[in-house]
């Protein structure tokens, strides 16, 4: 049986991405930050 799309599935699965992205950009830009501070 295929994986059926709900809304709900997308918005999870876009908040999971989300949530990894800014988790990666944070993790990169917080050096700048910290030299700043």
């Amino acid at each position: 049986m295929l994986f059926a799309f709900s809304p709900a599935h997308i918005l999870q699965y876009m908040l999971f991405i989300y949530n990894k992205l800014i988790i990666n950009l944070s993790t990169r830009i917080s050096p700048f930050f910290t030299e700043d501070a």
